[in-house]
């Protein structure tokens, strides 16, 4: 009864961060319903006694949001923009995902929460948080703060790139490559890519995509490095428990990043008609929506802002970074 009433208690957050989104369009969907989620958590709007039912609704409508994801994503699309822009995605988050993790270990952040940071800046934002979150015994406090992290540095990001293009002297499409290379959530490359128009927006969303792609290599290395050389990604070495095999290890890639993948593969066939498609994309809309307002009902800023400042330090970096990498790519391998 209680999974009930949280999956009501997501549903009213979708409710009310799409009725914002058609009075103030600059934020999407995602995006708001994750602001109002953290604001009737910190308001003590969020009913005590749904408590880890909350927790359990959030996580199954997110994994539930990113399998739909790959309905998205025809992967000869993505081909087709070429090797530069392919090069430019893929290296800015692979560079920035590793340097992140290697700094997150000389600021002695814990390798759990470092990683998940690392994931939220350098793949997909929250949707990377719930994919290596499993690899990582990450707690809610290093979730909360990753979401948090990502949610802020993100926004940030989106309200800068429009900004930046004239200064910068981007065309639509190099200014999409860079915004889809470049910004942490769907929803906040969506909102930044469509100032330009939309050519700027259909490479925008192209690119982000080529980013999500990436999160099932990720974790699937993530979970390989863990259990068997934990201490190169910071780990203390496995326990007698994990030696035995009397503690449970999480698959190399989750189910939801796998299904992902597949419906990737079957959009990519051309065989699934336009109207099934823009169903899909209206429920894959409405269920993220659903976990972003769930993840934001679960951030207390007081932890946030009395958290170490080197996590928000490592959040600013790996954000410069993936930004930096992404104009560089633009400039040299796609011009």
């Amino acid at each position: 009864m209680n999974l009930l009433r949280a999956a009501g208690f997501l549903a009213a957050g979708v409710c009310i961060g799409t009725y914002l989104h058609t009075q103030i369009s600059v934020f999407g969907t995602l995006t708001w319903s994750v602001v109002i989620g953290i604001a009737m958590a910190n308001l003590g709007l969020v009913p005590e006694n749904l408590g880890d039912s909350l927790a359990k609704a959030t996580k199954m409508t997110l994994r539930s949001g990113v399998a739909l994801l790959g309905f998205s994503l025809p992967l000869q699309a993505v081909a087709s923009l070429g090797w530069g822009v392919v090069t430019t995605a893929v290296l800015s988050t692979v560079i920035t995902f590793v340097v992140m993790v290697w700094l997150g270990r000389r600021l002695n952040i814990a390798p759990s929460g470092s990683i998940l940071i690392a994931a939220g800046t350098s793949i997909c934002g929250a949707s990377a948080i719930a994919g290596v979150r499993d690899q990582t015994d990450a707690d809610d406090n290093d979730a909360g703060l990753a979401i948090g992290l990502i949610t802020l540095f993100g926004t940030a990001v989106m309200f800068a790139w429009p900004l930046l293009q004239p200064v910068l002297g981007l065309g639509d499409r190099g200014y999409g490559i860079v915004v889809g290379s470049s910004t942490h959530e769907v929803g906040q490359v969506v909102a930044a890519a469509s100032t330009a128009g939309s050519v700027a927006l259909g490479v925008a969303i192209l690119v982000k995509l080529t980013r999500v792609v990436l999160l099932a290599p990720i974790v699937a290395t993530i979970g390989v490095l863990r259990w068997k050389w934990p201490s190169v990604l910071g780990f203390e070495e496995s326990s007698q428990a994990d030696a035995d095999g009397t503690r449970k290890r999480p698959p190399l890639i989750p189910l939801f990043v796998i299904a992902f993948l597949a419906f990737a593969g079957i959009r990519s066939t051309g065989v699934l008609p336009a109207g099934f498609l823009d169903v899909v994309e209206t429920w894959q809309t409405a269920i993220l929506a659903g976990a972003m307002f769930g993840l934001g009902a679960g951030v207390n800023l007081r932890t946030l802002f009395r958290s170490s400042w080197r996590p928000v330090l490592l959040a600013f970096t790996g954000t410069a970074l993936i930004s930096g990498l992404s104009l560089l790519g633009v400039f040299v391998l796609v011009r």
